[in-house]
């Protein structure tokens, strides 16, 4: 009898991970902060470069 109540709670527990949420509207939940953020990102390394060239600019006029 034991083993008809295990079977029956196994079997419950695979329909009900069977009938779970679908997954992929996790995936889409931090996509507009993420390309903001790959946006910032490149922005900076822009920034960072002109900086360096204005840098250089200034080293080579002061010589």
């Amino acid at each position: 009898m034991k083993k008809c109540h295990y079977l029956i709670i196994l079997f419950t527990g695979f329909i009900l991970l069977g009938c779970g949420p679908d997954n992929s509207t996790k995936t889409k939940l931090f996509e507009e902060e993420r390309s903001a953020l790959e946006k910032a990102k490149a922005v900076e390394s822009t920034i960072q470069q002109q900086t360096r060239q204005t840098q250089e600019n200034a080293d080579q006029q002061t010589q």
